[in-house]
This record gives C-alpha cells, structure tokens and sequence, in this order.
C-alpha cells in the first residue's frame, strides 16, 4: 500500500534556498539571479535602536520621504503597515509555505471582501541591521512575491523590496511569465529608483507578463487536429538559483516533444488515434478529436500560467464532444478514454 507523503510545512521567514527552489519549481516557477547592481549612488543610515518591531512605523515614514510614489491607474499609493496580514500560503509538490509581510503599498480603499491585498502593487520586508544575523532571505522574497501575485489584480507586474534602510537592497519581481529576476543593489538610492520605476509601470507589465503563447490557425485545424503549443509552455524554466545553482523552473508542462508534426499533441500522441478511432473516417470524430485537443489546450496552459483551483481552465459545455449532435454513448465512452491519458 502506497503510504501518502507528508507535507513539509515551512515558514517563509525560514524557509531556505533548496525548499523555495522545489516548492516554485513543482508549480512551474523559475528564478535568476542578476549580477549585483554596482552603479554609483549613495546609501542611508537608517537607526533600528529599539528594535524591529518599535522602528518599523518610522522606517515606513522614512520610505515614503526617500522616493517618490508614482501614480497608478491615476491614483495616488500609500505605504500601509501590513505586519499580522497573513499572506496566502505557497503550496505545491508536497511543500507549503506561509507567512506575512512589513510593508505594502496600494492603492487605499479599494479592498476587495476579504482580500486584503487586491490592490497592493509592492511588498516591503524589513530587516533590523542592528542584529548581524538579520539578513535578507533570498527565499522568503521570492515566496512572497510569488504569494502577492496570485492575491492581487496587478497579478506578476507586482514587485518585492527588501531591505534594512542602510545597506541591504533587494528587488524581487517577474521579468517575464512565471520567471523571477531576483536583484541586489550596492546603493539604497539606486534601488528605489528601479523600485519605482517598476511600480510606475505596473500596467503596462501587467498586460505583457499576462501574454498568452501564441498559437496561431495553422496549429488548429477544424477537425481538432494541431501541432502543440509546448514550446511556448516551457518557456519559463529555470535559471541561476540564489546559491548559485539552476533555479528548479520544473513542472508537469510539456516538455516541447509534441512541437514536430501537425498532428501531434502536449503529450507527444498523435490526436488523430482515439481509442483506436481516427477522424479521417467519419465526420462524427471530428468532435471526439476537438475537445481532446481542447482539453489538451487547457491543461497545458493552465499548468503554463500556474492556475489552481477554481481559476484552471476549462473547456466550456458548448465545444463538449459529449453535447455534439454526433455523441452516442460509444463516442463518449472513447473521448473519456482519450481525456483519461492525458489526466485532464
């Protein structure tokens, strides 16, 4: 008897490389880090005496005063004290993650029920550097990130800052679909200006992160037949991990083997073999073969974009093989077979 694996349960403050690293790449996330930012520029000094928890109210006043908050959809941002929020937990291959954030900073009153963060264009983590042990934690920015782009509207143009207010600098955000670009700055002055400069244009990222592959009317023909759209769905591998080691990037998408022949689907199998049956035949197929490559569709891109849940793709009632005016129960017999091989 198969024993279920225990779920390993960890903290985002204490998580570490090698957890964030397989817990993002089991939901298709990738990361690289950048070179360290060395362009001229100056730091802060910033005064923890007192503690974290005491200085954190004025260590959001001194944010708000050290850059300027752009405008957003015409609106005016505010700094927000966010401590005791918690954020929505990370999960996935056997791995969960929780925890909560310093800082934030949205557009104000324009909460929706109870999603705190519907409106929230950044995350700030603070660290006291009055305890030499305080540093950033790569992992806990990149948890966070990944968890504030699935609980706000500005989805992955959103962007995570982490710093002591004196040398510690650090942006995490999406430099494409599902890739995180992880930063780290010498100058405090240089990273708010990059800081800034991603929150102002937080619409125009939003709508370029939220590109769909491309998949064009050659790779669909009308009997439902298409080349795969794998090869955009493996885009968003891996890249250089926070020790220096490939950011995991690996998820249950196609691995790009079906992108060769014109009948040949996200799984590698040739969409016009159905339990045997091949469309060429009959016309009645046709629908058999079209919600199979639909399904395909969906579950592919639903693994591209890292949709759960409820927020998965489906295929509508309507393109159904079973609602076709051809359906028997022999048909729907061989479309569950078929749907049953690709585990939609």
């Amino acid at each position: 008897m198969l024993r279920e694996q225990k779920t390993d349960v960890n903290s985002m403050s204490k998580a570490g490389v090698v957890f964030a690293d397989q817990l993002l790449g089991s939901l298709g996330f990738g990361y690289h880090v950048m070179p360290k930012n060395m362009a001229a520029g100056e730091n802060y000094d910033f005064d923890w005496s007192g503690g974290e928890d005491a200085r954190t109210p004025f260590a959001l006043t001194f944010l708000e005063g050290a850059f300027e908050l752009p405008l957003v959809e015409d609106q005016s941002l505010h700094v927000v004290d966010m401590r005791k929020q918690k954020l929505r937990p990370v999960e996935g291959g056997n791995k969960r993650s929780t925890g909560e954030t310093d800082l934030g900073i949205e557009i104000p009153n324009s909460h929706s029920g109870d999603n705190r963060f519907m409106s929230t264009v950044a995350f700030v983590e603070l660290k006291a550097n009055s305890d030499a042990q305080n540093k950033i934690r790569i992992a806990q920015l990149l948890l966070q990130q990944v968890s504030l782009s699935r609980m706000s509207r500005f989805k992955q143009a959103t962007v995570v800052l982490g710093t002591d207010c004196c040398k510690q600098w650090w942006l995490v955000h999406f430099s494409k679909r599902n890739e995180l670009s992880v930063e780290q700055f010498e100058h405090g002055d240089m990273c708010l200006r990059a800081f800034e400069s991603l929150i102002k244009s937080i619409s125009d990222r939003m709508v370029e992160l939220a590109a769909l592959p491309t998949i064009s009317e050659g790779n669909y023909r009308a009997d439902g037949s298409g080349s795969s759209a794998g090869g955009n769905a493996g885009d968003s591998g891996g890249g250089s991990g926070c020790d220096g080691h490939s950011g995991n990037g690996a998820s249950d998408r196609d691995d790009g083997k079906g992108s060769g022949g014109d009948n040949t689907g996200f799984d590698g199998h040739d969409t016009r073999d159905c339990g045997g049956v091949n469309d060429s035949q009959a016309p009645q197929h046709a629908a058999i073969m079209r919600e199979v490559y639909l399904q395909r569709v969906a579950h592919a891109l639903s693994a591209e974009f890292a949709l759960e849940g409820d927020d998965k793709l489906r295929v509508p009632s309507w393109a159904l093989a079973a609602n076709s005016e051809h359906s028997t129960p022999q048909r729907r017999r061989l479309t569950a077979q078929a749907l049953q091989s690709i585990n939609v």
